[in-house]
């Protein structure tokens, strides 16, 4: 099962590239991101409910890799959205939010935890999250970003 612990990061090389061919060839973000995060709830959701643990361990693999993925489409949606005199300062809100939301996600995991008794609920709270972010790209898929 070697292998499998550098799985996550071997896809994320290739589809961190092949975001950025997706981006450019569309020349939309948001419904970019929102299949992105579709599919990383997906692979989450397959990857929690398997009974095989090395089919769980790919498609929780794919999951990281969506979500990497997801990551500079996120960057350039918000370059789309904002004057290029603000950049900066709307750069250093988004990666302040991503850092609060990403610290708090441990305590969110845990509580689901300890509220169903499982680790699948916790890996089951990755996959709301997810839900929430299919919602917003969607939202700014209707507004055209």
């Amino acid at each position: 099962m070697g292998w499998l612990a550098s799985l996550p990061f071997v896809l994320s090389i290739f589809s961190k590239a092949a975001a950025g061919v997706f981006v450019d060839k569309i020349g939309r973000s948001a419904p970019i991101l929102m299949v992105l995060m579709f599919f990383a709830g997906i692979s989450i959701y397959f990857g929690t409910i398997t009974e095989h643990k090395y089919m769980s361990a790919v498609l929780l693999s794919f999951a990281v890799a969506f979500c990497t993925m997801g990551t500079p489409v996120a960057w350039t949606l918000l370059q789309g959205m904002v004057s290029g005199k603000s950049i900066s300062a709307a750069s250093g809100v988004m990666n302040g939010v991503a850092n609060g939301l990403s610290s708090l996600s441990p305590v969110f995991i845990g509580l689901f935890i300890s509220i169903t008794g499982t680790y699948t609920g916790g890996l089951l709270c990755l996959v709301f999250i997810s839900a929430i972010a299919v919602v917003s790209a969607f939202v700014l898929t209707i507004k055209k970003y």
